[in-house]
Formats: C-alpha cells, sequence, structure tokens
C-alpha cells in the first residue's frame, strides 16, 4: 500500500452513464471505500476517480497511467489490450 497519499492506491473503473443514473452511487461508494479502509489501516487510501481526477481536457490515457505508474499498476483501455 502507497504510504503517499497523493498517489491513488486504487483506480475505480465505471461507466459514467450507470454513475449518472443511480445518483452518484458510484461515486459515494469510492469515498466511503476509501475512508474505510484508511480507518482500519490508519493510511491514506486514495482512489483515482475520472470525475475527481481528470480535468475537462485533459488526455484521460496519459493522465490515468501517469497516476497509476506509481503504484506499479498498468491500467488497460480495453480488452485488446489484454491479449
Amino acid at each position: 500500500m502507497s504510504k503517499d497519499a497523493s498517489n491513488p492506491t486504487a483506480f475505480l473503473s465505471y461507466a459514467r452513464f450507470n454513475d449518472q443514473h443511480d445518483g452518484g452511487e458510484l461515486s459515494n461508494f469510492s469515498v466511503k471505500l476509501a475512508g474505510k479502509i484508511q480507518t482500519v489501516t490508519r493510511a491514506p487510501f486514495k482512489i483515482f476517480q475520472d470525475r475527481r481526477d481528470i480535468q475537462v481536457g485533459q488526455n484521460w490515457l496519459a493522465r490515468i497511467r501517469g497516476r497509476m505508474a506509481p503504484s506499479g499498476a498498468r491500467p488497460s483501455t480495453g480488452p485488446e489490450e489484454i491479449a
């Protein structure tokens, strides 16, 4: 687990429509999950979520890869990368 609170420890992948359709339940889940994990571990637990962590006009793939790289995770853009 990352001790650097500025680097995400997890990445939340979801369809934006689902979050909007369900009144932000996935976004709320992200905040609650991070809080519960931090309570148990007593260490910051950052979940990278596009709505909070990618600004309008930013290259989303570069932003995700740049933020997740310190954790050793490599995000996939889709099934074609899983080969």
